[in-house]
């Protein structure tokens, strides 16, 4: 994956998030980047976790 996935200014709404804490694995890339984004921006705390600190 040569180009970054666009990430939208905004997610559908399930459920509140803020101030939940939230565990992204693989999140320096693809998906899990996509999904962080979406937690954080909706009120979440979020932890990151990648292979490498590169990616993150």
């Amino acid at each position: 994956m040569s180009e970054p996935i666009e990430i939208p200014d905004v997610f559908p709404g399930v459920g509140d998030v803020s101030g939940k804490r939230v565990v992204i694995t693989g999140a320096g890339r693809g998906l899990g980047e996509l999904v962080a984004h979406a937690f954080s921006r909706s009120g979440a705390k979020v932890a990151l976790m990648a292979r490498t600190e590169r990616d993150l």
